[in-house]
């Protein structure tokens, strides 16, 4: 072993060790290969960046303190001296030898000072606070690693102080920025660490906001400038920690996370890590899957949503037969709840309307209703008891400072939250079933059997008044409300579009549109696109279809057209409008905001062709449990796709018990609407099996073979607007498809 004071005791100008008392304030390591560590020292006002060479014995031994053998060889030296405020330290290896990365910063910029140990030379890079086109916020780099890659470049990771991951691709030769990007991963420091025992050698750890994720490399099939396989982006995904004792367990902030070497690991333990005081073993998986978690009810629950106002699940529950509410912290999964009773505000086993035995709630969402420049949240629960009960929180100011003092404990902190209680404000009672129920700036819009009922909020009287009715052909399961439009979706006859008219306060509904199919109807969403000023609406059924409906408009007879449909292996629940994707993906910052380019093409992703803000997705929950998404696709890129798919399902690689025995139609002008669906588990097997190449049939040299491999390149062609470079080679165009298969296949939670 040696001694730390054996690195700081030198002397800058005679590179000798001189005593600890000479003014030397501290110094950072960073070990690297071949026995290299480089430090720095601060000493008399100047950053001085010293490297210290070891050496290693003839039997393989390093030596490292001088005292303990003659064999030893180190030396001490000096390599450069920098102005700035050095904040992290690395080492890389190119052909000619190790070299010193060395991050800083000053006030106009942050520095990347690349110092060769062995040969003379040095690099200074200077990346702007305000960094791309996106003009992202930049602090300090705290961490830095690298990785080789193929094309004989190598990979800079660098690790910002507000949360940002820096990805630069670096000429081996010249040092120079060959392609950059900046991926958000939190708000606190993001600690990289490289994962040694990776055979693969690009496997990296992020530590940021008491979470890690983990890091690879996305490589291309084929450079443009066919020097070997060059860097792509970065496939980012969140470590997450699980226990199949404990499947209610929380996931614990972690301070650190190191992988043990080869040979040391068990079969069931290769990763250590830092949570708090505790030191965790466990088995890190590779293959990215659900992680399910479990939060133990005293009842059957019914329905469920997040409310955005109190921060908690609201669970509709059955509890020995009897309906309830739960609020359910999300992070701890406590029971937040107390039902209190509306006059005397004392606890009570059920708030009023509810607990009623052999009861199920049909319908249960957050109603915040805005007057005068005041908002009331409400919960509304209907029933299959005929009962819609719109429901208040006592304290709202108690569960905002809960909020509040949770926001200000920051990132991974632990809190207590106080309990909530709730209590019924008002009711309505009906005969029938209350199938649904939507609210709407004055007032709610509720179905009670085949009946339409409008009810507006009086103030004055804190009384609902009954404004207007509407019969519809059968009972509406499904209720939205969007600017006066009312979207009714009826259980047995499609969706029915409805218009609120209000006069002077008084309100007529009125029938605008109606699908003229019938439908076993289950659930309704709407899309809101740039081709009209009309959504379009997506309708599911029993049936095990989704359909796209758009409103015809100053036609003979106004109804619903059919866009698309979709036959799928199951039946669609639930749709789910959700703006989950993790905080690093390419939908909130653009996924390169600045590149270089050294004479080679640039290339030329899905996201440069249309902004992703515009493509609406959804989420689908299906009865048997599934969860799908669905992606509104342009006609372009729907014709690329669609064709991958036509390939596909006549492979029985790919497609083994369905796929077809006929030629593949290389005419996509005139495919039924039945075939506007893109089936994206296909795709995703093409994608991660890597078989564009055999469904391309390359190195067939046919005339079938050749026509599909030229409509391949045409349909990719028109997907990026022409930007492709026309005399591009095959593996070019591979990897340009392989890449807008990622693009719109990538994860979506």
């Amino acid at each position: 072993m040696f001694e730390l004071k054996d690195l700081l005791d030198f002397d800058p100008e005679q590179e000798r060790p001189r005593s600890l008392d000479s003014g030397i304030s501290n110094a950072a390591i960073s070990e690297g290969p071949e026995g290299v560590v480089v430090y720095t020292v601060y000493y008399e006002g100047h950053t001085y960046v010293q490297v210290l060479c070891l050496q290693t014995t003839t039997n393989g031994i390093m030596q490292l303190d001088n005292g303990t053998s003659s064999q030893t060889n180190t030396s001490v030296r000096t390599i450069t001296k920098v102005s700035f405020h050095v904040t992290s330290l690395a080492i890389g290896q190119v052909e000619t030898g190790p070299f010193a990365i060395i991050a800083g910063s000053d006030e106009e910029s942050i520095i990347i000072y690349f110092q060769p140990v062995h040969v003379p030379g040095q690099r200074t890079l200077r990346i702007p606070h305000a960094f791309g086109v996106k003009k992202i916020d930049l602090e300090a780099i705290v961490s830095l690693v690298t990785a080789s890659i193929p094309s004989g470049n190598f990979v800079l990771l660098c690790g910002t102080r507000n949360g940002w991951v820096v990805t630069l691709e670096i000429s081996g030769t010249t040092l120079e920025i060959v392609s950059s990007r900046c991926d958000r991963i939190g708000a606190t420091p993001a600690i990289l660490s490289k994962d040694e025992s990776s055979r693969s050698g690009d496997l990296f750890f992020v530590s940021c906001d008491s979470k890690v994720c983990a890091l690879t490399l996305n490589m291309s099939s084929a450079s443009a400038t066919g020097s070997g396989r060059s860097l792509r982006g970065l496939n980012i995904n969140q470590v997450w920690w699980t226990d199949a004792l404990k499947p209610d367990l929380q996931q614990p902030s972690i301070a650190s996370i190191a992988r043990f070497p080869d040979g040391i690991s068990s079969a069931d333990s290769n990763l250590l890590l830092v949570a708090g005081s505790q030191l965790l073993l466990a088995e890190l998986s590779m293959q990215p899957k659900a992680v399910p978690r479990q939060m133990p009810l005293r009842g059957t629950p019914t329905r469920l949503l997040y409310s955005h106002a109190l921060e908690v699940l609201i669970v509709a529950a059955s509890v020995a037969g009897r309906s309830t509410l739960f609020f359910i912290d999300p992070e701890t999964g406590v029971d937040l709840s107390q039902p209190i009773d509306q006059k005397s505000k004392l606890p009570t086993q059920f708030v009023s309307g509810l607990g009623n035995l052999n009861e199920r709630v049909f319908r249960l969402f957050e109603w915040p209703y805005t007057k005068d420049g005041k908002t009331w949240n409400f919960i509304i629960v209907s029933t299959d008891t005929g009962r819609l009960l719109i429901i208040s929180v006592a304290d709202q100011d108690l569960v905002q400072e809960d909020i509040q003092r949770a926001s200000n404990q920051g990132v991974g902190a632990s809190y207590t939250r106080s309990k909530i209680g709730y209590y019924t404000r008002y009711k309505f009672k009906s005969v029938e079933p209350v199938y649904s129920v939507v609210g709407f700036p004055d007032g709610l819009l509720w179905c009670a059997g085949e009946t339409l009922f409008c009810d507006v909020l009086n103030l004055a009287e804190k009384k609902f008044k009954r404004s207007a009715e509407y019969q519809l052909p059968s009972a509406a399961i499904d209720l939205s409300y969007d600017n006066g439009n009312i979207y009714a979706l009826t259980q047995a006859h499609s969706l029915e579009l409805l218009r609120l008219i209000s006069n002077h306060g008084v309100f007529q509904i009125v029938r605008t549109h109606g699908d003229p199919l019938s439908r076993a109807s289950l659930h309704h969403s709407t899309l809101d696109t740039t081709l009209s000023d009309r959504p379009i609406h997506i309708v599911s059924d029993k049936m095990c279809s989704i359909v796209g409906l758009w409103p015809t408009h100053n036609t003979k007879a106004d109804t619903l057209k059919t866009l698309f449909e979709a036959e799928l292996s199951y039946s669609v629940l639930r749709f789910r409008a959700a703006e989950c994707r993790p905080v690093w993906d390419n939908i909130w910052v653009s996924k390169n905001p600045d590149s270089h380019a050294n004479g080679s093409s640039k290339m030329i992703r899905a996201e440069d062709i249309q902004d992703l803000r515009k493509r609406p997705e959804m989420l689908g929950l299906s009865i048997t449990g599934i969860l799908s998404h669905y992606t509104f696709l342009d006609f372009r890129s729907w014709q690329f796709l669609r064709f991958l798919i036509n390939l596909a399902i006549r492979s029985p690689v790919l497609c083994e018990f369905t796929y077809q025995d006929d030629p593949v139609p290389l005419d996509l002008a005139n495919e039924p609407k039945i075939m506007m669906h893109v089936d994206g588990d296909i795709l995703k097997r093409c994608l991660d099996e890597r078989r564009l190449e055999d469904l391309l049939r390359l190195g067939q040299e046919t005339v079938e073979a050749r026509n599909i491999f030229e409509t391949f390149c045409a349909l990719l062609q028109a997907a990026h607007d022409g930007a492709l470079d026309e005399d591009a080679t095959a593996a070019t165009y591979l990897d340009q498809a392989y890449a807008f298969l990622e693009e719109y296949l990538r994860p979506v939670l």
